[in-house]
């Protein structure tokens, strides 16, 4: 299997790879043990797949030259954003790693009421992820990550769409999608939403769906919508 890897649209100049960033340095000189002649692909985001050779290595720099473009940007059947409450611990980074892997266009994190964590400073950590996650399961573009944000701000800006809510009633796997292209699918935090919450989402046109009857924890239930609606 070919090695992939996002680089910056910068680093690719004139048939020519230029690849300074320290930590895929890392990755292919001590983790991959790269050698000059070793073929590669790299990614800028933009939906080009660039089949590359390593020419020279040093610990500053891997450098190469360009075989051939290739344009293949994701076609998902429709752009899905996840807005997912904080989690407790690391369980937001399964949801970005299987997110990912499942096709999500975009993340938004949120601060609801019953919110365990009330602010995150992982963005860096997030960004990685969905990273790594796209480059393990060929995706050509990575998924945007929102800044966190309060649910009143989300279901003010992304709607309308679906809210994941135990009591509610038609079931997610159940639905089409009527709304369009761009879908937005809201799961709650591990105490769920408030009543008040789903009133304000109702208001915005969200439309509350359950997963089924087994109670899941929350980031089961993210997982769970998006593989429903990546089928």
């Amino acid at each position: 299997m070919t090695n992939r890897f996002f680089i910056s649209p910068d680093s690719i100049k004139n048939g020519n790879f230029e690849i300074t960033d320290t930590p895929i340095i890392h990755q292919m000189t001590k983790v991959l043990r790269f050698q000059v002649g070793e073929n590669l692909e790299l990614l800028d985001n933009t939906g080009k797949i660039y089949a590359a050779e390593v020419t020279d290595i040093s610990k500053k720099k891997v450098s190469g030259i360009i075989n051939n473009v290739t344009d293949v940007p994701d076609r998902p059947k429709f752009n899905i954003n996840l807005c997912i409450a904080l989690l407790k611990g690391d369980k937001l980074d399964l949801v970005f790693q299987k997110g990912t892997e499942l096709g999500i266009s975009m993340f938004t994190p949120m601060i609801t009421t019953n919110c365990v964590k009330k602010s995150s400073k992982n963005s860096d950590r997030w960004l990685k992820i969905v990273q790594e996650a796209s480059e393990q399961s060929n995706r050509t573009q990575v998924p945007v990550i929102n800044d966190v944000m309060k649910f009143e701000e989300v279901i003010e800006k992304y709607s309308p769409g679906f809210i994941c809510y135990e009591p509610a009633g038609a079931k997610l796997r159940d639905k089409e999608n009527p709304i369009g292209e761009d879908l937005n699918i809201y799961i709650g935090p591990e105490g769920d939403f408030t009543e008040a919450e789903l009133e304000a989402a109702l208001i915005k046109k969200l439309e509350p769906v359950n997963l089924g009857s087994n109670r899941l924890r929350a980031e089961t239930a993210a997982i769970t919508a998006m593989a429903i609606l990546n089928i």
